[in-house]
């Protein structure tokens, strides 16, 4: 009885841990989809340990 329990268990837990992480992500791309994402242009960057570096001076674009 104990046996056919945990196998019970184990197909539900299966099957209930399916695919809800994809489905999540395939929804939030299509909710981004065609959105356009605007930095501004005076970026700058914190390293622990080091100066502040500003974006042009490490941008090659």
């Amino acid at each position: 009885m104990n046996r056919i329990l945990y196998i019970s268990l184990s197909v539900i837990l299966f099957i209930s841990c399916g695919n809800k992480d994809r489905e999540i992500l395939v929804k939030l791309m299509q909710e981004w989809k065609g959105r356009e994402i605007l930095y501004p242009n005076d970026m700058h960057f914190f390293m622990q340990g080091r100066d502040t570096l500003n974006a042009d001076s490490i941008c090659m674009y």
